[in-house]
């Protein structure tokens, strides 16, 4: 299986807010890989606990460079996780 990097996601990512549960800043990755005439579309979860945030403003949408460090700590704690995958098959 393909482990996803971190320059991965700041390429070709989107991140959307989730929801806040527990002290902690859910965010979503929206990732698109284009093959042919089809797409496929992979969302990855992380959180951003909200003692690291501070005076910090996040809005619902953000740029993966944005939000890079927690990025990173979620993929090198294993805990980056693929919560959907859609996959699209355009007829010609």
């Amino acid at each position: 299986m393909y482990k996803m990097e971190l320059k991965d996601f700041i390429k070709n990512g989107m991140c959307k807010f989730s929801f806040l549960r527990a002290g902690r800043m859910f965010y979503d990755i929206e990732m698109t890989e284009l093959e042919g005439t089809s797409s496929t579309k992979r969302y990855y979860r992380f959180s951003i606990p909200l003692d690291d945030v501070g005076g910090a403003t996040f809005n619902a949408s953000e740029r993966p460079i944005n939000l890079m460090r927690w990025i990173r700590k979620a993929i090198d704690s294993n805990e980056l996780m693929m919560v959907s995958l859609i996959k699209k098959q355009e007829v010609l």
